[in-house]
């Protein structure tokens, strides 16, 4: 095939079968998404429709209508519009992890299999050498490690999954870095993007090893970050270093910045929190104590005040 050939086609037909999708009950449907007298969606209904239903809440309707425009959509959609395939797979589940039916959800992301397979990727040249972009969103990817390790009952599968994630966070993370050095446009903007997506798989490892019950394990993870953190070299987080930010602060492309910063200060303090909880189920109050000891900013005084009194 030509090198130059970018456009390769991929049938995701498989996941248009109707026997993937399960239907939905209003008895297991928590009380405050009962959709009352739930007319069913009309499937022919624009992807508009569905964007309004999730805007509104009326996640219960926005499921249905995904899976069925899912199965009705035309076999050739499948092979032109893959994105499309994907995009509607990722609102159904998500819709049905907020329905609190998450076994169903775990049950259905088994039909997409491995998601970190090359059958997922763009197919084409990624441009200098780089991996194809992959033609899932970010947040299906990130959704479909957690349901099926459930769906599989297997844990560290999942956290193999973040790792792998978390890999190409720091390859592209790395090459966006280097594209704001050569002063490519929007490339600060992605940097920023990647590096914050690693501090998320970061925090999701943790959450898996908790479910899996290894909680000193999670602790053990969080410290090591916070260690990493404060040299420089974390695993999970880009932070410590400031290339991705112009010298006067600005960059023009950036239409997040200002919500970005507002998470990276609040991220010293998250880390020490959610470690004293975890020292706090393991019993060690003190190990919790000295975590919070460790927070900046008000809060920390706020708990530790508290914890006097």
């Amino acid at each position: 095939m030509g090198a130059g050939n970018r456009s390769i086609k991929k049938d995701l037909s498989f996941l248009q079968r109707p026997e993937i999708f399960h239907p939905l009950s209003q008895i297991d449907i928590p009380p405050p998404f009962r959709a009352p007298a739930p007319a069913a969606p009309d499937a022919n209904k624009d992807t508009a429709t569905l964007h309004t239903l999730l805007r509104k809440g009326h996640y219960q309707r926005a499921a249905i209508l995904a899976a069925q425009q899912l199965t009705r959509l035309p076999s050739s959609v499948s092979s032109t519009s893959p994105t499309q395939i994907l995009t509607l797979f990722y609102i159904r589940l998500a819709c049905l992890t907020l329905l609190q039916q998450t076994a169903l959800a775990a049950q259905e992301s088994k039909a997409l299999e491995d998601l970190s397979s090359p059958f997922y990727r763009d197919g084409g040249p990624g441009g200098g050498g780089t991996t194809p972009p992959h033609l899932a969103p970010w947040e299906l990817r990130v959704l479909a490690v957690r349901l099926q390790a459930i769906g599989w009952a297997d844990w560290r599968r999942g956290v193999e999954g973040y790792y792998e994630l978390a890999r190409e966070c720091r390859a592209e993370w790395a090459r966006e870095r280097a594209r704001a050095r050569a002063n490519k446009v929007g490339a600060r903007r992605q940097a920023r993007r990647w590096r914050r997506r690693l501090a998320e798989v970061g925090q999701l490892v943790c959450h898996a090893l908790v479910d899996m019950g290894d909680v000193p394990a999670a602790a053990r993870f969080l410290e090591a970050q916070r260690r990493a953190r404060r040299g420089g070299a974390a695993n999970f987080d880009a932070r410590p270093n400031d290339e991705d930010e112009d010298e006067d602060g600005d960059d023009d492309d950036d239409d997040d910045g200002d919500k970005g910063d507002a998470r990276d200060e609040g991220d010293d303090m998250g880390l020490g929190a959610q470690l004293a909880l975890l020292y706090l189920r393991m019993g060690n109050v003190q190990a919790a104590a000295n975590a919070v000891a460790e927070v900046e900013g008000p809060a920390s005084s706020v708990v530790q005040e508290g914890g006097t009194e």
